[in-house]
């Protein structure tokens, strides 16, 4: 059976304006690792990008507005551990700005990394968007935590485990704005194109 990607990025678009149509731009936090175990490194590189998923684009990124990551319940605020870095895509010629920092995983448990990003203006939607992401590491076989809601603005709460996922399975989940379950929500999907070796066919 053949694995489905390192993790499920759960990434929910707030608009600031009026409702607009799916956008191919990301705000994506990825982690070095997605299932830490006894035998893995217990320091996790964490990037928060913004970027075309698929087609391999990196975009300017301004510093985060919060990153912090939640553990049994208690928020801990790491903006100040975010490390401007530069980098580009395979098929790009020019530099951009991302973020990077190094989480050191202490104790057993489901750790849910988050960021939210300035409000970005979109010239084609006419309004400004700010694109809420998060991201769940299982350390140490613990298995807990991953279906709690860490109060954003708007977020997606997952109703199935969002790591270990495998071709075939299904990823599900609850998106809610202030809380509230949004029913009949438009959720646009992605694949991350890690390497740029996949060829969309259009």
């Amino acid at each position: 059976m053949k694995k489905t990607s390192v993790m499920v990025l759960i990434m929910t678009c707030l608009v600031v304006g009026w409702v607009v149509s799916a956008s191919a731009h990301f705000g994506a936090l990825i982690p070095s690792d997605d299932i830490v175990s006894q035998e893995d490194s217990k320091t996790i590189t964490l990037e928060v990008k913004f970027l075309h998923p698929m087609q391999g684009d990196y975009m300017e990124m301004e510093k985060p507005k919060q990153f912090g990551v939640v553990i049994g319940g208690v928020n801990v605020d790491l903006l100040k551990t975010l490390k401007q870095e530069k980098g580009r895509w395979v098929n790009q010629t020019k530099d951009f700005t991302y973020w990077q920092a190094i989480y050191k995983i202490k104790r057993p448990g489901d750790y849910t990394f988050y960021v939210e990003p300035k409000p970005y203006w979109e010239p084609a939607e006419d309004c400004y968007i700010i694109h809420y992401t998060k991201v769940c590491i299982d350390a140490l076989g613990l298995e807990e935590g991953w279906d709690e809601e860490i109060g954003l603005e708007t977020e997606i709460v997952p109703l199935t485990r969002p790591y270990g996922l495998w071709t075939g399975n299904l990823f599900t989940g609850v998106v809610k704005v202030k809380g509230k379950p949004v029913p009949y929500a438009e959720v646009e999907v992605e694949y991350y194109n890690k390497d740029g070796t996949i060829k969309p066919p259009a």
